[in-house]
């Protein structure tokens, strides 16, 4: 993504957090002072939704949200929207209050945040944990699967990327 590009998606994402609750939302899982770890939303996001096939209504649209991460994923690269601080930190003001962050990590969160993925996520938090400690053998998610879910389904919904 080119330098351009990216300052756009700053501006935008300087938007999004300057609403307080977004920004509480964000600060609350990034200071691990929530019960949904950023571990937990990237595998609701990536294994527990694709094998659940979660979908819920978001404004009135039915929202699945494996086949909403794949399109993000597609549309932004891993660098640019990711759960995890992996790629080019940056220290962004949030509430007063600079933190290190990544562009890839706040634009994960506002796409969560906009699509009531954490609100699901602390609803269902029970159900994802015991599915990752099932399909990976251990609390934290990071060991190898013990098997993997290798079924295809289709769904047909229309996907808006913002910026």
């Amino acid at each position: 993504m080119s330098n351009l590009k990216q300052d756009l998606l700053l501006c935008s994402l300087y938007r999004f957090y300057s609403d307080k609750n977004h920004a509480i939302t964000f600060l609350t899982i990034l200071k691990k002072k929530s019960k949904v770890s950023l571990r937990l939303l990237d595998w609701m996001a990536t294994n527990y939704s694709k094998s659940k096939q979660v979908s819920y209504d978001v404004n009135g649209k039915c929202f699945n949200v494996y086949a909403s991460y794949k399109s993000q994923l597609k549309g932004y690269s891993k660098g640019y929207f990711d759960p995890f601080q992996r790629k080019g930190r940056i220290q962004f003001v949030i509430q007063n209050e600079s933190i290190e962050t990544t562009v890839g990590q706040l634009n994960f969160f506002k796409w969560a945040i906009q699509n009531d993925v954490i609100k699901y996520a602390l609803e269902h938090c029970k159900e994802i944990h015991a599915d990752m400690i099932s399909q990976t053998g251990s609390e934290n998610g990071k060991r190898k699967l013990l098997s993997t879910n290798k079924t295809i389904s289709q769904s047909s919904f229309p996907i808006i990327l913002e910026f």
